[in-house]
């Protein structure tokens, strides 16, 4: 232990994506398994095109052409674009 102060940062973790491009309902299927709905039903919004059971809140959102569902240690999340630029860089694959 120590009496000075120190920066830190969070730790970097690799996570797996995949951008809705409003025609790739199986790969994103395939993905996120029966979280994903191609099905509008599962939200309000009629210009969404599709939808994600995001993990933390089990709640269905909203899904536009562009955005990009992150799964994080098994957790599933929606990114717009932007956010998803500004939190995240290409990583290399792991080795098979």
């Amino acid at each position: 232990m120590t009496d000075t102060t120190a920066r830190f940062r969070p730790r970097v973790i690799d996570v797996d994506a995949i951008q809705w491009t409003g025609t790739n309902a199986t790969a994103l299927t395939e993905f996120a398994g029966e979280r994903f709905a191609s099905d509008t039903d599962c939200t309000d919004d009629p210009d969404s095109t599709a939808a994600l059971l995001e993990t933390e809140h089990e709640a269905w959102l909203d899904l536009y052409v562009g955005d990009w569902v992150v799964r994080r240690c098994g957790a599933f999340e929606v990114l717009g674009e932007r956010e998803f630029a500004d939190r995240y860089e290409p990583a290399p694959l792991p080795a098979a």
